[in-house]
């Protein structure tokens, strides 16, 4: 067995040691823990925080589209010319429902956020 004694990346090195037993490996990996866990714990916050940005993003990217596209049908239902008042007021209606749902609330549930390594 071996463990990593130095790791760079600027110029690439990699040196590794030999362990004979298990209780060396233990003891060379147990000091190896104070680096170790902090930069695994900030990878898997980092990525959680990236994944919640992302979706936010996407939700907000929706409310654009919907915006959008209540102009394009509001500009349509005015040059059809048919009760026009009535087809305007149920076309904002259904608007607001859509657009008045609060975007944090993607980020309540489980969205299977993966990894740093996948």
């Amino acid at each position: 067995m071996s463990i990593t004694e130095f790791f760079s990346i600027w110029p690439l090195a990699w040196e590794t040691i030999r362990v004979s037993n298990l209780t060396e490996f233990l003891e060379k990996s147990l000091i190896r823990l104070p680096i170790i866990v902090p930069v695994v714990w900030a990878a898997l916050t980092v990525s959680k925080r990236r994944s919640e940005m992302h979706r936010l993003a996407e939700e907000y990217a929706h409310k654009e589209a919907l915006a959008k596209s209540y102009e394009g049908f509001k500009q349509q239902i005015i040059d059809m010319d048919i009760n026009t008042k009535a087809m305007l007021a149920e076309l904002l209606e259904v608007l607001l429902k859509a657009v008045s749902l609060n975007a944090a609330r993607t980020l309540g549930g489980k969205h299977g956020d993966k990894m740093p390594a996948h």
